[in-house]
């Protein structure tokens, strides 16, 4: 699932951004998995942020581990993914 994460996010960037860089990011904060992928495309604002099938598949699949997916298009595309690693942080 974290390898189709970023391998969508980083086609994502070529494809409808024109990006030329990414920079892929896993760290731990808390009792949460962060992933980020940021390039430096185009972007997008975040009221015109639409789920087609690549946005969607990586929200359905964050959100199978109880997981929380973030896009932000303001300055080159971010796409941010917080997984919980305790079971007490599962979201209902």
């Amino acid at each position: 699932m974290f390898f189709r994460l970023v391998q969508e996010s980083i086609t994502n960037a070529r494809r409808h951004g024109a990006a030329t860089h990414a920079a892929v990011r896993f760290a731990v904060d808390g009792d949460w998995l962060v992933i980020t992928v940021r390039d430096n495309g185009r972007g997008l604002p975040q009221k015109t942020i639409t789920y087609g099938y690549g946005l969607t598949q990586m929200e359905e699949n964050v959100s199978s581990l109880h997981g929380m997916l973030h896009f932000d298009g303001s300055d080159g595309f971010l796409t941010e993914a917080r997984i919980p690693l305790t079971k007490g942080e599962y979201r209902e």
